[in-house]
Parts: C-alpha cells; sequence; structure tokens
C-alpha cells in the first residue's frame, strides 16, 4: 500500500518543479531583477523546505545498515538539518528583495550587509552550540535540534514580515498604481498562504497524514502568486519593463530636487509614455505635463526625451 508520505513527496515534487518552470518563465520574457529575485526564493526554498522534511528519511537510509548509536544518529540528524540552513537564509534575502523591487524599490547595500552579518553571526553561533552539545547526552541533543529549528522559524517569519510591510510602507510614494495593486495583492496572497504553513509545522507531528499535508502545502504555497504574477504581466507588463532604471529615477530625483510629480512623469517618460497619456494616467492636464516636463528638463539639465531616459539610466 502506498503511504502517505509516499504520494506527499510525488505531489510536491511535482509541485515544485511546476513553480520553478513558471519562476524561469517569467524571468526569461522579463529579464529584470524582480523576476530573479523571484525565481532564486522560488528555488532555494523549494531545496530547503524537501531538504528539511526529507532530510531525516535521507539519513536513515544512507545509515540504516550502519550500527551507530543513538547519540550518533541525532548528531547526524542536527547536523543535516544545521546545512539546510543557508537555502533559508539566501531565500529569506531575496524574497524581501522581491517585494523591495514590486513596490519599486531596491534593497540598499548596507541593509544587505546588516541582514547577512546577523545571519552569519546567528549561524556561526549555533554551529558552534551543536558542536558543543555533540558530545553531550541524545536526549538533550535532540531537544536541542527542537530549539534550533525554532529559532530559525522566528528568523524566517521576522524576514517574511520584513518583506510584507514594503507595500504598507512605501505605497504612497509607489511609482504606477497598477503596481501598487500588484504589491498588494501578492502581499495579501503571500500572507494568507504562509500563515497556515507555520500552523502546520506545530501540528504536522501528531498525525501522519497531518504531516504529508504539510509536504504539500508548503510546495503549493508559491503557485497562486506565480500564477497572478504570470497573469498580471502579460496585460500590464509595462509597468516593470523600466524596473531596471526606475531605481535610478529615484536616485536622480534625489540628487536634482525633483518633486513626487516630477518623479513619477520622468519615469512615465521612461515608459516611452506621450506627454497626452501621461495626463490621461495621472488626471492631470496637457498643459500641467508640459509645465512640468519643462521644469525637468531644467532641473537635469537636458534638453529632450532621450537624453532624460539616458540619464534615468545611468548608474550613479
Amino acid at each position: 500500500m502506498i503511504s502517505f508520505l509516499t504520494i506527499a513527496f510525488w505531489l510536491s515534487l511535482v509541485m515544485a518543479v511546476v513553480e520553478i518552470l513558471i519562476a524561469i518563465n517569467l524571468y526569461r520574457n522579463h529579464r529584470i531583477a524582480l523576476f530573479s529575485s523571484l525565481f532564486y526564493y522560488v528555488l532555494l526554498m523549494n531545496i530547503f523546505s524537501f531538504y528539511g522534511y526529507f532530510q531525516q528519511g535521507f539519513a536513515q537510509l544512507v545509515f540504516w545498515d550502519q550500527e551507530l548509536s543513538i547519540l550518533h544518529q541525532a548528531s547526524i540528524q542536527v547536523v543535516t538539518t544545521y546545512l539546510a540552513i543557508p537555502f533559508l537564509i539566501v531565500g529569506d534575502f531575496m524574497f524581501i528583495r522581491f517585494f523591495r523591487f514590486l513596490i519599486g524599490r531596491n534593497v540598499s547595500r548596507s541593509f544587505a550587509w546588516i541582514f547577512f552579518s546577523i545571519q552569519l553571526l546567528i549561524f556561526v553561533s549555533t554551529g558552534i552550540i551543536l558542536m558543543a552539545y555533540a558530545k553531550m547526552e541524545a536526549v538533550p541533543f535532540y531537544g536541542l535540534k527542537g530549539v534550533f529549528e525554532r529559532v530559525y522559524l522566528l528568523i524566517d517569519v521576522i524576514c517574511m514580515g520584513i518583506a510584507f510591510s514594503q507595500y504598507f510602507i512605501y505605497r504612497k510614494s509607489a511609482y504606477h498604481p497598477e503596481q501598487l495593486k500588484a504589491s498588494g495583492v501578492l502581499t495579501l496572497l503571500y500572507f494568507c498562504l504562509i500563515l497556515p504553513s507555520y500552523a502546520f509545522y506545530f501540528v504536522s507531528h501528531q498525525k501522519t497524514v497531518l504531516y504529508a499535508l504539510g509536504i504539500i502545502f508548503i510546495h503549493t504555497i508559491d503557485l497562486p502568486p506565480l500564477l497572478f504574477l504570470r497573469h498580471f504581466v502579460k496585460k500590464q507588463g509595462s509597468v516593470y519593463q523600466i524596473s531596471q532604471n526606475s531605481f535610478d529615477v529615484a536616485l536622480l530625483a534625489k540628487q536634482v530636487g525633483l518633486t513626487k510629480r516630477e518623479t513619477e512623469i520622468v519615469t512615465l517618460i521612461c515608459e516611452g509614455r506621450s506627454n497626452r497619456e501621461i495626463a490621461e494616467q495621472l488626471f492631470i492636464s496637457l498643459q500641467t505635463v508640459k509645465d512640468h516636463v519643462y521644469h525637468v528638463f531644467q532641473k537635469t539639465g537636458v534638453s529632450n526625451r532621450v537624453q532624460l531616459t539616458n540619464l534615468a539610466g545611468k548608474p550613479r
């Protein structure tokens, strides 16, 4: 008879492959940082979750015919779990980066340095503690494994919270209303999907069927957001086509002192919109757009739209 876990393994594998293929397709069709971040997040988290759920079974399979003590068995379980943590760390960073790009911003170097420095400190510290406990009795070592998992669960929750907060922090300064809409929908989708996955973690040990359902669910989380994003970019793909330059627009705006409205207009000019299209999208008069464009040209020292677009696209 086929067990629940066997069914869960194969269903999860199929779902993971589908998610990765959709993410690859998005990145190939729209080669921008938004979709590369999403692809690496989906890939890394699927690797981590597969490894996390099935490493115990894999370890037992590899060491099945070895005469190992309970202490050594416990050591193998904890060490193999520990080795999966780098996938989680980089996956969490890519998740935050993805939500920053969604709302029209990038992850600063200072944030990246702080994020990885803290993660590295925690990772090394837990490794030292694991090595210290490796010579102790098996029971506390297994107990340490539970504490170790909960620490990284808490870190994961914090990273998810940072990602979701981007929509609420920057929604008033989003470059494009459709961009804001996509960010809001994906924030809600991921929140509603990730929250039950944490619940499965705490109840999955009670019954095998719950454990199997948790495995399937965790490998299905990314599918609804991916399908939504694929549908969205088919209709509003131009919103993200200028994502490569939009962060330089923000930097340019800060350097030359552009107003919020002027920054919006520069972003739309970089999209290739005409003055009339800009007026219709921003619900202002055509003459007002022309006045703003004139002031932008004066502040940036350019004389036409091509020069402005090139200036916005240059790294500074």
